[in-house]
């Protein structure tokens, strides 16, 4: 009962702050089930015979890096990631946009893929609560040459 009423207390004085600690354990436990389940083993693996380049998917050819924020990263490396999301890319690919907000970006998949496969030079804004997920995606970012086009923020306030 103490834990929940000082959840509360910091959820209300300092929701930005409870929101990253929140996060921060939700990604622990994601890396433990997936040891569980040996996906670092298959990743290791696919890794020492295909690199580190996205293989299929909208983002073919972008480097990554060998962590990710709150997922696997073997489905973006492959190109499977949030594969029902493929078409709408496409469309999204297809047309040219001055901004783009990437809100939960993580460590930057759809940030960097979207600022190295949109045409013109759409200024893209990756915003995640997160510390360790905005240090991977400074890595992905650098990883892609995509630094003039892909600023990192925290909070997402209108």
């Amino acid at each position: 009962m103490v834990k929940r009423a000082l959840k509360a207390i910091l959820r209300t004085v300092a929701p930005g702050y409870y929101d990253s600690l929140a996060m921060t354990r939700a990604n622990r436990h994601g890396v433990a089930v997936m040891e569980k389940h040996g996906i670092p083993a298959i990743t290791k693996t696919v890794v020492e015979r295909c690199g580190m380049k996205v293989l299929s998917g909208p983002f073919t050819g972008m480097n990554y890096i060998s962590e990710s924020a709150g997922s696997s990263f073997l489905p973006k490396l492959i190109g499977s990631y949030e594969s029902e999301l493929h078409g709408v890319l496409k469309t999204v690919l297809a047309k040219k946009y001055e901004t783009v907000v990437d809100v939960g970006s993580a460590e930057g998949y759809y940030a960097v893929g979207l600022a190295m496969r949109l045409g013109g030079s759409p200024q893209i804004y990756a915003f995640d609560i997160n510390p360790e997920a905005q240090a991977l995606c400074r890595k992905l970012i650098a990883a892609n040459g995509m630094a003039d086009k892909v600023v990192i923020e925290s909070f997402c306030d209108p």
